[in-house]
């Protein structure tokens, strides 16, 4: 169970990342759901965005 409050709660940082480009504990925003454009990858392609590729 997630007991983290406001900007330290992981989900709600990355939220606000996507939506202002800023962590929430630099720039927090409210709102609920943002509009986004998304597409679906081979699993290979996202290894780089992991630490040491896992």
């Amino acid at each position: 169970v997630d007991e983290s409050q406001g900007s330290y709660d992981i989900s709600y940082d990355a939220w606000n990342y996507l939506v202002t480009g800023k962590s929430a504990l630099e720039a927090p925003a409210t709102g609920g759901g943002v509009e986004m454009d998304y597409e679906f990858v081979e699993a290979e392609e996202c290894v780089h965005l992991l630490s040491h590729g896992e």
